[in-house]
């Protein structure tokens, strides 16, 4: 037996279609709510392991909270003149822009003086508040880096013209003569002054032992 096809009035077609475009303008709305509620979450700073805590300065200020102290290690930090970079910050976490400096007194390197390059150095600072029990510990860092230049392609040339198993062919002599010019910031020390002064005047803003 063949069945047969019962085709819907227009009418109740078409508020079976209205019916379904409601739903599916109810969930999209609902699920760019609940998209734009939930912001994406910022880091906290965190007791870092015993090993990780020589790379900073720090003091415990006891009977405080970060909350509290917050204020006065912000006006801390940009009091060193560090800007503040906000994609790697956050509230209990304050990490600079890079800060060129000059400093005269820095010997130049023989490869600089040769290449009549400029000594150029740069510090990046990060300040940290953690929170254990009733007391905060406050850590502190500012690298500071030196701008390396064409090093590495130095050493490799030099490598590669000792390396006789290496054959050579008309484009691979062309290129070893134009060896790419590479910039690197490596860090090459600490500016524990500087530390020391952010620490200083957190200490004396919060007046606690």
């Amino acid at each position: 037996m063949r069945e047969e096809q019962v085709a819907l009035p227009r009418s109740q077609s078409m508020r079976t279609c209205r019916r379904d475009t409601r739903w599916i303008t109810v969930a999209i709305a609902l699920s760019l709510l609940f998209t734009a509620g939930c912001p994406p979450q910022k880091r906290h700073a965190e007791r870092l392991p015993q090993r990780g805590m020589r790379d900073f300065s720090s003091t415990r200020f006891n009977g405080t909270d970060v909350l509290t102290a917050h204020p006065a290690a912000d006006r801390a930090f940009k009091g060193q003149a560090f800007r503040v970079d906000p994609s790697a910050s956050s509230t209990d976490i304050w990490v600079s822009r890079p800060r060129e400096i000059v400093d005269p007194d820095r010997l130049e390197r023989i490869r600089d003086l040769l290449r009549g390059s400029t000594n150029r150095h740069r510090t990046v600072a990060e300040l940290r508040l953690v929170q254990e029990g009733p007391n905060i510990l406050a850590l502190c860092r500012v690298q500071v880096q030196r701008l390396d230049t064409i090093e590495r392609d130095v050493f490799a040339r030099a490598r590669d013209a000792g390396d006789h198993r290496r054959s050579e062919t008309p484009v691979g002599s062309e290129g070893a003569g134009q060896a790419p010019s590479r910039e690197e910031w490596v860090t090459v020390g600490r500016d524990r002054q500087t530390e020391n002064l952010i620490l200083e005047a957190i200490r004396r803003a919060l007046d606690v032992d």
